[in-house]
C-alpha cells in the first residue's frame, strides 16, 4: 500500500481485488472471497493516486478492502464457527458447524454471493462453504462441508486468471 505518481494523464485498465475472509474457528465455515472490480479505459489524471492492497482475514477475521484511488473492492466475510453465523463481506463467509443450531452464511455486500449454510447433524456438524465473487458457496451435507464458490475470471494480464474465490 502507498501512493503512485501519474506523470502523464491517460486511460488505464485497473483490477482491484479485496482480501479474502478467514475461515471460521472450531467447526469453521469457509471465508468469503474478496470483491473483484475491473475498470477498463479508466481516465487517470496526473498526480498521486493512493493504492491499497487489502490483506486476507487471518484467524477468523474479515478480509480488508483494497483500492485504487476512489475505486474500492471490499474484503470477504469471515467464516462462522460452532457459535456464530458467517459474517457479511464482499462475498459472505460460510456458516459454522453446529450439531443443534443452523448457522447461516454471511450476506454479500459488493458484487458477490452469500455463503453456504451448515447442516444440523448429530455429532460433528459440517460447515458451509464461503462464497466466491460469482458463485455462492454450497451448503453442507451430512457427510461433508460445503464447497467454496467460484471467483471471477479476468484477462487484464493477457491470460485468463480467476480472482475472488471462496474457501
Amino acid at each position: 500500500s502507498g501512493a503512485i505518481t501519474i506523470s502523464q494523464a491517460g486511460t488505464v485498465d485497473v483490477l482491484v481485488v479485496g482480501g479474502g475472509g478467514g475461515g471460521g474457528a472450531s467447526q469453521g465455515g469457509g471465508g468469503g472471497g474478496g470483491a473483484v472490480v475491473e475498470y477498463t479505459t479508466l481516465y487517470v489524471p496526473t498526480g498521486a493516486v493512493t493504492v491499497s492492497v487489502g490483506g486476507g482475514g487471518a484467524g477468523a477475521a474479515t478480509g480488508v478492502t483494497s483500492g485504487f484511488g476512489v475505486y474500492q473492492a471490499a474484503g470477504g466475510g469471515r467464516g462462522g464457527d460452532a457459535n456464530r453465523d458467517g459474517d457479511s463481506g464482499a462475498s459472505g463467509g460460510g456458516g459454522g458447524g453446529d450439531s443443534s443450531t443452523a448457522r447461516a452464511g454471511g450476506s454479500a455486500l459488493q458484487n458477490g454471493t452469500a455463503g453456504g449454510t451448515n447442516i444440523v447433524h448429530a455429532g460433528v456438524a459440517p460447515a458451509g462453504g464461503g462464497c466466491g465473487s460469482t458463485v455462492a458457496g454450497s451448503n453442507a451435507t451430512t457427510s461433508k462441508g460445503g464447497n467454496g464458490g467460484n471467483g471471477r475470471n479476468s484477462s487484464i494480464t493477457g491470460t485468463s486468471v480467476t480472482y475472488g474465490g471462496g474457501g
